[in-house]
C-alpha cells in the first residue's frame, strides 16, 4: 500500500458551505489533511482536485457543471446513482 503521506492534494472550491464539504471528502478519500500539511485549499469558482504522488504522478479532476447543478437543485438521487464520469471530468493524468 502506498504511504498516503507521499500524496499532496490541492483543492479549489468556493469559500462557502456546502462547497467546502468537498474538502472534507478529499481529506477522507486521500488521507491528505490540513493537520499533516499535505493538502492546500484555494478559493475558486469550481470544484477541482489535483493529487500528486511523490513519484511525479498527477491526477486532476473537476466536478462537472451538470453534477453540481443537480446537487444544488436537490436532485440527490441522480447524484448518488450517477457514474463517476458523469460526476467528474478527468482534466489531467500523468504517470510518474
Amino acid at each position: 500500500e502506498d504511504d498516503p503521506a507521499e500524496l499532496k492534494a490541492t483543492v479549489s472550491c468556493p469559500p462557502a458551505r456546502p462547497y467546502t464539504c468537498f474538502i472534507d471528502g478529499v481529506q477522507c478519500s486521500t488521507r491528505c489533511t490540513l493537520g499533516k500539511g499535505n493538502i492546500e485549499v484555494r478559493g475558486g469558482g469550481e470544484l477541482r482536485l489535483r493529487v500528486e504522488g511523490r513519484s511525479g504522478g498527477v491526477v486532476e479532476l473537476r466536478v462537472r457543471a451538470e453534477a453540481l447543478r443537480r446537487a444544488e437543485g436537490g436532485d440527490l438521487d441522480w447524484v448518488l446513482l450517477a457514474r463517476l464520469d458523469e460526476l467528474f471530468e478527468l482534466v489531467e493524468r500523468k504517470r510518474g
